[in-house]
């Protein structure tokens, strides 16, 4: 099988399987409810090599964000290095995600990733980029195991 479209999009599975493709890009301007589709993306990022860029911005996956969180942190294990524009990888003092739709499973992917490496993290600006309870959660969880962050911004959230 060479490619699946649906919904718009196109996965170029046999790519993506020979390790031929590096980045997925399937950001939308506006929020797209894309549940239906996880698990073919699930499917599709479990049998791929190679990627190091993923990006599914704006794409909501709902209660299907658990299997699509653990899919990309099985990916991050095989060398992927962005996820939703946020590194998997790095140290800094400070980072700012402040109104950029990375939605709950960036932000699961990121607090299961990018934080717990963070030894001199001192301020995390969440604000307005689409944290929900669950990937709170997560994001609390992951600060209060580093222990160096003293201010974290998590306004203007659709928290439900």
């Amino acid at each position: 099988l060479d490619l699946v479209t649906i919904g718009g999009l196109t996965l170029p599975l046999r790519q993506m399987a020979a390790g031929l493709l590096t980045s997925l890009d399937f950001a939308s301007e506006t929020h797209q409810n894309r549940c239906a589709l996880a698990p073919l993306l699930v499917f599709a990022l479990d049998h791929s090599s190679g990627l190091r860029n993923v990006n599914f911005i704006n794409n909501d996956f709902g209660a299907e964000n658990e299997h699509l969180v653990d899919s990309v942190l099985r990916l991050a294990q095989r060398g992927l290095e962005v996820y939703n524009d946020l590194p998997l990888h790095g140290a800094t003092e400070g980072f700012d995600v402040q109104f950029r739709p990375v939605m709950p499973h960036g932000l699961c992917v990121f607090a299961s990733t990018f934080l717990p490496r963070q030894r001199h993290l001192k301020h995390l600006n969440l604000q307005n980029c689409g944290l929900d309870a669950r990937s709170l959660g997560a994001i609390l969880l992951a600060v209060l195991q580093i222990q160096t962050v003293m201010t974290l911004d998590i306004s203007s959230q659709p928290l439900k």
